[in-house]
């Protein structure tokens, strides 16, 4: 949609911005280049991780605690602390 509007020359409908910005992660003035990306400081340099992480606070509440036993799991693996 974004490279239609952008080789279009068209203008995407205002109430699709928001979902634009969301998906992208990114606010609505990055969008319009009115503030860079950099500026924010708690950007995540990382989109792809940073969707998954989204996904797993959807999970019910036993998975999600799974998914942080396996992370906490991967770091002391990591640090070699036991």
């Amino acid at each position: 949609m974004v490279a239609y509007y952008e080789s279009q020359k068209g203008n995407s409908p205002a109430d699709l911005l928001p979902k634009f910005a969301e998906v992208l992660g990114v606010s609505i003035d990055e969008l319009f280049g009115r503030r860079s990306r950099s500026a924010k400081s708690d950007a995540p340099r990382n989109l792809r991780l940073w969707r998954k992480l989204r996904r797993v606070e959807t999970l019910p509440p036993k998975d999600r605690e799974a998914v942080l036993r396996l992370i906490d799991a991967f770091f002391r693996n990591r640090n070699g602390d036991s």
